[in-house]
C-alpha cells in the first residue's frame, strides 16, 4: 500500500477535476488476502482478493466508498472502481481456501479451475503445483505464440487460484457482487 485512501482522493476532488479530469479510476477496494505468495510479498495492489463483499481497511470503509462515489455524483464526474474477477490471491493449502469469502471458500476446490490435477489426486497435493501460466514455456509474461491458451484460461496465475466462471455458484456470486458495487 502507498498510503493512498478512499478518503484521500475525497478529499482531492476539487483538485483532479479542476485539472479538468471527469472520471476517477480507483485501484479494486476488496479485502485483500493478509497471508504472502511464492514471489513478491503481499496483496498491497488490490489483485489478491480475500473477501469480494468486504472493503480492504487499508483503504478505508464501505461507507468512505460510498461517499467517494456521492461526491463525484456531485460533480458529475465518474468513478471507475477496477476489478479483477478472475482468481482471488494466493492459495498454498485448504486452510487458504477456507479463508475465502463465502462460497469461494468451499473445500473441495470445484470453485477453481483444476488444470492438470489427477484423478485421485489429494487437494493439498495438487496446490503445491497448480497449472499455471508460470508453467508454459515462452508464455510469461508476453504470452506469445508459444503460448499454451489452454493454460492462460483454465490455469492459474502462479499461485492464485483461478475462478472457474463456468461453476453456476461461482458466477451467481460474482454477478450478484457487481451489482452490489454499482
Amino acid at each position: 500500500w502507498c498510503g493512498g485512501t478512499l478518503q484521500g482522493v475525497t478529499d482531492k476532488l476539487d483538485y483532479i477535476q479542476g485539472m479538468g479530469f471527469d472520471a476517477v479510476w480507483i485501484t479494486p477496494v476488496v479485502k485483500q488476502v493478509d497471508w504472502r505468495d511464492n514471489w513478491n510479498g503481499t496483496g498491497y495492489h488490490g489483485y489478491w482478493t480475500e473477501d469480494f463483499y468486504g472493503i480492504d481497511p487499508h483503504l478505508g470503509t464501505e461507507q468512505d466508498l460510498e461517499e467517494l462515489s456521492a461526491e463525484l455524483k456531485k460533480r458529475d464526474m465518474l468513478l471507475m472502481l477496477d476489478v479483477v474477477a478472475n482468481h482471488v490471491g494466493p492459495i498454498h493449502t485448504v486452510d487458504d481456501i477456507k479463508r475465502l469469502g463465502a462460497p469461494l471458500n468451499r473445500p473441495d476446490a470445484t470453485q477453481f479451475h483444476n488444470l492438470g490435477r489427477q484423478p485421485g489426486e489429494d487437494l493439498d497435493e495438487y496446490l503445491k503445483h497448480p497449472t499455471a501460466a508460470f508453467s508454459g514455456k515462452g508464455c510469461w509474461p508476453w504470452f506469445g505464440s508459444t503460448c499454451n491458451m489452454t493454460i492462460i484460461r483454465d490455469g492459474w496465475f502462479g499461485d492464485l487460484a483461478d475462478l472457474s466462471q463456468e461453476d453456476a455458484e461461482v458466477k451467481d456470486y460474482l454477478v450478484k457482487w457487481i451489482s452490489h458495487m454499482v
